[in-house]
């Protein structure tokens, strides 16, 4: 049996959907706009797995969810990949989200929302419990590593020190949520130095 050119690329979009669980406008707009396009086929085509395709054309982000949260612990399987963060990592995710609402707030003449390896660098020190600086380093770096193999971040072309914050941070990470996770990393991170301080 021979494919058609729309059952092609309705497989093409919901293979990488699968693989990635999101779809950038801003790094894929050809797939992104195939979706768009072919949204309601490619419900269709959903609806007897229960997923349902979210499109966010403001974000420009488009990615797959449980048409019900309690289905993925009914058959105890999740759609997409997840990956645990480390502590550091969260710390940042929280940092990018924030910066993308100052962003919103007062666009930057580039256009997108954008955050120095050094703006990177000193937040994550106030977090870091690292005695040494070469340690220091190889924590940040893991966190910046993790969040772009997540594409929440990512290396501004022809730039070793700015990186561009991806729009899946507002998917990730909510405004009602963002404080809640504030003040449970502080928290954690003041329990770890103060376990660290009376160690010394």
């Amino acid at each position: 049996m021979e494919a058609t050119k729309n059952q092609l690329v309705m497989a093409g979009a919901l293979r990488r959907l699968f693989k990635n669980r999101y779809i950038i406008r801003s790094k894929n707009e050809k797939w992104f706009q195939m979706l768009v396009d072919l949204k309601e086929a490619i419900q269709k085509n959903l609806e007897p797995f229960l997923i349902q395709l979210e499109i966010n054309e403001s974000l420009g982000v488009a990615y797959l969810r449980s048409m019900d949260e309690s289905i993925e612990d009914q058959l105890q399987y999740q759609i997409g990949r997840n990956k645990m963060l480390s502590p550091l990592a969260t710390a940042l995710l929280a940092k990018l989200r924030y910066e993308r609402l100052q962003f919103m707030l007062n666009p930057n003449p580039e256009g997108v929302p954008l955050i120095t390896l050094e703006g990177i660098k000193e937040y994550l020190s106030v977090f870091d419990n690292s005695k040494m600086d070469s340690q220091f380093e190889k924590n940040y770096r893991k966190a910046i590593e993790d969040l772009m193999l997540l594409e929440i971040l990512y290396e501004v072309p022809g730039s070793n020190d700015m990186y561009e914050i991806s729009p899946l941070c507002e998917i990730l990470l909510s405004l009602d949520s963002l404080q809640t996770m504030k003040t449970q990393m502080e928290s954690y991170f003041q329990s770890i130095k103060n376990k660290s301080q009376q160690e010394v």
